[in-house]
């Protein structure tokens, strides 16, 4: 009798045990599923790539018009006369130097892109400008874009190599770029790098006329956004950005961006419109962001 009593005992605590095992087990499924439920609204790792994409395609366009006005090939439309350009051709190192100089305000961009800017864009290069393998090494001093109270810092190291023409008769370039981008108001850092394929579409005839190039970008990036999330970034040659010099916006193009441990989103510039916004879609659901 004693016997029969500790097995039931002993099946009422067995029983209990897988009782209790299930319960878990359900909890640990209810909370897989609520977790693949939750709905991916981040869009930070897109904004703070756009940061970076701009300006990286805004120091070459500077650099690009500077050397052509200053080596006698168009006139000074695109920096305003607050820039300073200097060049030195005799050297066997040719150098440019683009100075905003450091008034508290900045210098005023108005017929490139509205913002404003401090200190110094420095390139250096062997040969001829536009010779085809010529390279140009570009970096910044003391560099801030901002809005005339507010600056980022960005701090870049670009090489820009000229590949010649490619099939279409355009002239492409290769670009890597390195910059890191320290927010206004301790807003943060942002740490991006790049490899790129710059193709000049439009506007290369029209050398009097700045504000009717136009380029193609593709290739690869990765960064750090502000908040720590690393990220990789993919433009296909089919989707490129599309650059137009009349516009501070990319106007069209779609990135693939994956943030580390997330699933990949999709940034759309749209149809070739100059307007500040783009469309970013993660998981099928589609965000509106305001480009700074």
């Amino acid at each position: 009798m004693l016997l029969s009593f500790a097995k039931i005992v002993f099946m009422k605590n067995i029983t209990s045990v897988i009782s209790a095992l299930a319960l878990v087990m359900l909890l640990f499924t209810s909370c897989k599923k609520e977790n693949k439920n939750v709905l991916d609204t981040d869009t930070e790792v897109a904004s703070d790539n756009d940061v970076a994409e701009r300006e990286a395609t805004n120091v070459l366009d500077a650099v690009d018009n500077a050397a052509k006005d200053k080596l006698g090939k168009t006139q000074a439309l695109f920096l305003p006369s607050c820039a300073i350009v200097t060049v030195d051709t005799t050297s066997p190192t040719r150098n440019l130097t683009i100075d905003f100089g450091n008034a508290p305000g900045g210098c005023l961009c108005s017929a490139w892109d509205g913002r404003y800017r401090k200190g110094k864009i420095i390139v250096t290069w062997t040969g001829n400008y536009r010779d085809s393998a010529s390279v140009h090494t570009i970096r910044t001093q003391d560099y801030y874009v901002g809005n005339g109270t507010d600056f980022n810092q960005h701090k870049f190291y670009k090489t820009v190599t000229n590949g010649g023409r490619n099939s279409s008769g355009n002239i492409f370039f290769n670009v890597n770029v390195k910059d890191t981008i320290i927010l206004a108001n301790n807003g943060g850092t942002i740490t991006w790098q790049s490899q790129r394929t710059r193709e000049w579409t439009a506007g290369e005839t029209t050398v009097l006329n700045p504000f009717d190039d136009e380029y193609k970008i593709w290739g690869t990036a990765s960064g750090v956004t502000r908040s720590g999330k690393i990220f990789n970034v993919n433009v296909k040659q089919n989707t490129p950005l599309h650059i137009k010099l009349n516009c501070k916006w990319i106007v069209s193009g779609i990135l693939e961006i994956t943030p580390q441990g997330k699933t990949t989103r999709t940034v759309d510039y749209g149809n070739g419109n100059c307007d500040s916004y783009a469309n970013v879609t993660i998981n099928g659901s589609t965000f509106q962001i305001v480009l700074r």
